[in-house]
């Protein structure tokens, strides 16, 4: 009976077959159709397979536990054989993409996990009558448009490398049309005191050359790439630059109508076409905090704000980079100026001058000359009074904490991160009474095409420890509450580098939604809460060079600084150059009357003096 039916659909099954063996067209839609099966079956299979294999090398072992601060006591035998399986098949030495294939694609969160820990981190901050509305539109969500949407959502992840990385640059970055300084570029610094030469020329020669030299390794092919315990894989005048700086449409539209002719169309191809965007400032910084309100907008109006990289050198030779944040987050910028400054240093003469440097000819500079009509200039004029009034409305300060950095934190067998966003939680209740919606960036660079997901650091633990610290509860408790809120921290930073965050989910479902022209009032009330208090860590140690010392820590970069994502809020960037010290950087603006980035930044050194003493007793 078996081989009866078979009879029957071997004719059906030879149409089908021979078609797509012999690359022939289909003779019938029937064929036509069956062949299109046949064909998605097989690829389908393999894709699969091929997924599966890489998701089972991330999550096979422990290696992220191995990451940093947090090495593990002992790495699995599965995880050891899948880093001796990378390296093979990247190269012993391997070069700068040659790891890219071993990287696995994020994978779509599972949607019931996602609006957990949304409604779990919100929690603390909002009122219970809000939470009870947001859990009910959350229920409702998750019953009806968001099964679609994440049926959707995994679709795009099956063709897309990253299945929201793209949407992210796309509508968050380029889609805003908010002006780029303050909102969305940041900046970062040079060294902190110990610069190799006070001259600007030869600074800017030398740090050129450089960036340059770093360039070229990357289009090599020949600058190492990104490891985690060396086996394990991370994945470019006049006033027209103050033009940058405006609303987009209105850059957009001066854009168009006076530089797409003659001379300006080609002074602006040079520029956009340019590697990067060299700043000699006649100012001189007397310190991290005018160095920073200098950086985040340059004098207004010799920034271009839509350089991936604006390099400032100052006239007492610091200096500064401000960075477009759309084609890279601040750690690759961080890496970029890292490895110039590492090998600057036998860079100069004893005269601080720049020393000779073997080099192709070059030609001599052109002055670029713009064909200034009345009309642009009146714009460039008012580009610069825009961008000067938003300056002065940016309230930051720059802090050294040397009493005690990371070390100290590590001997108490605590996450540096966890304990200084602990730190910020208990300053910022402590100035307001309020627990803020906090924001931490943390990489997903494990992924293909990884970018960024959001560590919502504020969480009922946090909260349970700062008001024991409020009120004064006892030490052995409050020591208790602290080590409990920074395991918690420490897991959701692990969650958020392995793709398991909640927030990009979110915002992928909030893009499909509008893809198909629907309306959810989760989605829509879930990102409109703002982030009160916008954090991120900027990396140290990226770059091939000895760690620093005593002696040498400043050498170190204080790392860098942006701008607050909610007017009401505050943005904090912190860095730790090396284990005694670490530099905290806070920004907000003095048109909010509930804002003071000094009182804030004192809070926080405040809450740092605190902690240590509960922990020595």
């Amino acid at each position: 009976m078996t081989y009866i039916k078979y009879k029957r659909i071997l004719p059906f099954r030879n149409r089908v077959l021979t078609p797509i063996r012999n690359f022939l067209w289909p003779s019938s839609l029937w064929d036509l159709v069956g062949s299109i099966l046949v064909v998605f079956t097989i690829v389908a299979t393999k894709l699969a397979f091929l997924e599966r294999w890489r998701e089972l090398l991330c999550e096979v072992g422990d290696y992220l536990y191995a990451y940093k601060d947090e090495p593990p006591k002992n790495v699995s035998k599965w995880t050891v054989a899948w880093m001796l399986i990378v390296r093979v098949l990247g190269g012993w030495t391997p070069s700068t993409y040659s790891c890219q294939s071993s990287l696995p694609r994020m994978p779509v969160p599972i949607l019931g996990s996602t609006i957990r820990k949304f409604m779990k981190s919100v929690k603390p901050v909002l009122s219970k009558e809000e939470y009870e509305q947001l859990k009910k539109e959350g229920k409702e969500f998750t019953k009806t448009l968001g099964t679609s949407l994440q049926f959707l959502l995994n679709l795009k992840a099956w063709w897309s490398p990253n299945f929201v990385s793209d949407w992210w640059e796309k509508y968050v970055y380029l889609a805003s049309r908010s002006p780029l300084p303050i909102n969305s570029n940041y900046y970062g610094f040079g060294n902190f005191t110990d610069r190799p030469t006070n001259i600007q020329s030869a600074r800017a020669g030398a740090i050129i050359h450089y960036n340059l030299l770093f360039m070229l390794m990357i289009e090599n092919g020949e600058l190492p790439g990104t490891m985690i315990r060396n086996a394990i894989p991370f994945y470019k005048a006049t006033q027209i630059p103050s033009l940058t700086g405006m609303e987009r449409s209105d850059w957009s539209q001066v854009r168009k109508q006076y530089l797409t002719s003659g001379s300006n169309k080609e002074i602006l191809h040079t520029v956009e076409s340019a590697a990067f965007y060299i700043i000699l400032d006649e100012r001189a910084p007397k310190d991290m905090t005018e160095q920073g309100k200098f950086s985040i907008t340059g004098d207004c109006k010799t920034v271009w704000f839509d350089k991936s990289v604006c390099v400032i050198f100052y006239e007492n030779g610091k200096l500064c980079i401000n960075a477009e944040h759309t084609p890279a987050d601040a750690p690759v910028t961080a890496h970029f100026l890292e490895w110039a400054m590492a090998r600057e240093l036998g860079s100069y003469d004893d005269n601080g001058n720049c020393k000779p440097f073997k080099q192709s000819v070059t030609s001599k500079p052109t002055l670029l000359e713009w064909e200034m009509s009345e009309e642009l200039n009146w714009h460039t004029k008012r580009a610069f009074n825009f961008i000067q009034r938003n300056n002065e409305d940016f309230d930051t300060i720059s802090t050294n904490f040397d009493e005690y950095g990371k070390g100290f934190m590590k001997k108490q067998k605590v996450s540096p991160d966890a304990y200084v966003q602990l730190a910020f939680q208990l300053a910022y209740y402590r100035e307001t009474g309020k627990t803020p919606l906090t924001y931490e960036s943390s990489m997903t660079r494990l992924y293909l095409h990884g970018r960024t997901e959001t560590i919502r650091s504020a969480t009922s633990q946090s909260v349970e420890f700062v008001k024991a610290m409020v009120n004064n509860h006892p030490r052995e408790e409050r020591i208790s509450l602290l080590k409990k809120a920074t395991e918690t921290h420490t897991l959701l930073y692990k969650e958020s580098m392995t793709g398991k965050g909640c927030d990009r989910h979110l915002f992928a479902l909030y893009i499909m939604c509008k893809a198909i022209h629907q309306e959810s009032p989760f989605l829509k009330h879930a990102l409109s809460l703002p982030f009160t208090l916008s954090t991120s860590q900027t990396p140290q140690g990226q770059a091939d060079r000895p760690p620093f010392t005593m002696e040498t820590r400043d050498r170190a970069s204080p790392g860098g600084g942006f701008g607050p994502t909610s007017d009401q809020g505050y943005g904090v960037s912190y860095m730790f150059p090396e284990d005694s010290r670490l530099f905290v950087h806070v920004a907000s603006k003095y048109s909010c009357p509930e804002t003071n980035s000094t009182r804030f930044s004192e809070s926080i050194s405040t809450a740092f003096q605190d902690m240590r003493q509960l922990l020595e007793g």
